[in-house]
């Protein structure tokens, strides 16, 4: 109860906090006692300065001993100085803050510019001129009269086994099938409203892979996360990746590219309307999941491969400028923090006097 600097004992140990009040610490956390004439706060902005990277040790999940954490020595001025330190650094880093929650929602304003440009024009079209037509379908309202019939997604794909599948069926693979070489396993967490990322590690024999020859992946396919808060996120399976194998919660759709663009379809499915549809469809349980005969079953409304592709181009173009910015807002928000941390080392370290600061 009181004042205290905390600090990671395993997980994030770089990161001490500054806390007042009654507060509870679990074993994965130190916490300290505040000796008299010590100001919590230029503590705490001292222990953001420490190398914590020299005491962290080389393990999958980092971690710190009290005896080293308690190694660590600083020079401190006297309480007074102390307070005036702390005064000064709570009020510029206020503002420094302030200025970081600022990119950081311009960031989210982006992301959800972009998002309702790709759901307008996969949903409405490009040409603001053209005659419309009821959906059916009240929360979406008109669409483009010349897109035609609803069209199910079981017809996207082509016309043989295996276009239109999900993961190995029953248990998903044995931790014994999994290997460190071999073809690629590809999980939802793989899978990106923004594209293709491979995080797994994992693959299998190319045997087992012969075995699950039906669930195979190549470049221009389609895969959806089948499980998640939300399910249904979609992407495109690019080129230069190896031929890959999907788990169970992973559907692949293997598209008539003679009739439908895969991109077009990606980004339908990630559209405010593929995302309402898909979670209408789902099933609530520890994870939200489709079922692939309903999620076959889903019908969309799409317009010919020329005009699919002239959105694609667009969605692509403006993708680019959104992301342009997006990244530039980042590399100033990095900016800004190496500006705040450095202004905390200088005032901490007296390199700066703010004795005469009001």
């Amino acid at each position: 109860d009181g004042e205290s600097v905390l600090f990671g004992r395993k997980g994030t140990v770089d990161k001490p906090l500054l806390v007042n009040g009654k507060f509870w610490t679990v074993d994965t956390m130190f916490y300290s006692e505040i000796a008299p004439k010590m100001d919590a706060r230029f503590i705490h902005n001292q222990a953001m300065l420490f190398p914590y990277n020299l005491l962290s040790t080389n393990t999958a999940l980092p971690s710190m001993t009290q005896e080293d954490l308690l190694e660590l020595g600083f020079v401190y001025p006297s309480f007074k100085e102390q307070q005036k330190i702390a005064n000064f650094l709570d009020h510029e880093t206020a503002k420094i803050d302030t200025l970081i929650a600022k990119q950081e929602k311009l960031i989210e304003l982006l992301k959800e510019k972009r998002q309702a440009v790709i759901s307008h024009a996969v949903t409405k079209g490009l040409n603001p001129n053209a005659p419309m037509k009821n959906s059916g379908v009240e929360w979406l309202g008109e669409v483009p009269e010349h897109w035609g019939a609803k069209v199910k997604l079981s017809d996207v794909s082509e016309n043989n086994r295996g276009s239109f599948v999900n993961g190995p069926f029953g248990s998903d693979l044995l931790a014994n099938e999994l290997k460190q070489e071999g073809v690629p396993v590809i999980y939802i967490r793989d899978i990106k409203r923004t594209g293709y990322k491979r995080k797994s590690t994992v693959c299998v024999t190319e045997i087992k892979a012969d075995q699950l020859d039906v669930c195979r992946v190549t470049s221009g396919d389609v895969l959806v996360s089948k499980v998640g808060d939300p399910p249904g996120d979609s992407c495109v399976y690019p080129e230069g990746e190896p031929n890959a194998i999907i788990t169970q919660d992973v559907i692949r759709i293997r598209v008539k590219q003679s009739q439908y663009n895969p991109l077009f379809i990606s980004a339908l499915l990630n559209s405010h309307l593929g995302q309402t549809v898909l979670k209408n469809i789902s099933v609530e349980g520890t994870r939200k999941r489709v079922s692939l005969g309903d999620f076959k079953a889903t019908r969309f409304m799409i317009p010919t491969l020329s005009e699919q592709d002239f959105i694609v181009d667009f969605i692509k173009k403006n993708n680019q400028q959104m992301d342009i910015l997006i990244e530039k807002s980042i590399k100033g928000i990095a900016l800004i923090k190496e500006r705040k941390t450095a202004l905390i080392s200088a005032a901490v370290t007296g390199k700066i006097d703010v004795q005469g600061w009001q």
